[in-house]
């Protein structure tokens, strides 16, 4: 049985209700933030696969899985590429940019932002 990447999305939600009285809070927030990304990224790079077959060759497969979508001959395809591609830059910052400060609203904003694309996703998949 495969990993249900879903499972990333919905913990990025539980993890941007982190108690107040953490000291910890904004690690709660820069691990929701790289979790929403994670999740969807893997759904994507396995869904074009299943269309399009194992086709990633050298470099960067999130550059890789992230230029197919964009470059599409379909615009659904080409939103769900520029959407992906705006929430992997929101998890660059969470995890490699310490002197970036990632707040509730930064990890609010990439959950929600997961959560319509795994709707785009699923539309995507029923088409």
């Amino acid at each position: 049985m495969s990993f249900d990447w879903r499972q990333y999305v919905q913990l990025a939600g539980e993890l941007i209700n982190c108690p107040d009285t953490s000291p910890i809070k904004e690690a709660y927030f820069r691990c929701a933030v790289s979790r929403a990304y994670y999740g969807m990224f893997c759904m994507l790079r396995d869904f074009w696969e299943s269309q399009n077959g194992c086709i990633y060759e050298t470099g960067s497969i999130h550059r890789f899985v992230i230029n197919k979508y964009k470059e599409s001959n379909k615009s659904d395809e080409r939103k769900i590429g520029a959407d992906i591609d705006r929430l992997r830059h929101s998890r660059i910052a969470a995890d490699y940019k310490s002197d970036v400060r990632i707040d509730y609203n930064d990890a609010a904003k990439a959950y929600k932002k997961s959560k319509q694309l795994l709707k785009q996703l699923e539309e995507l998949s029923c088409a």
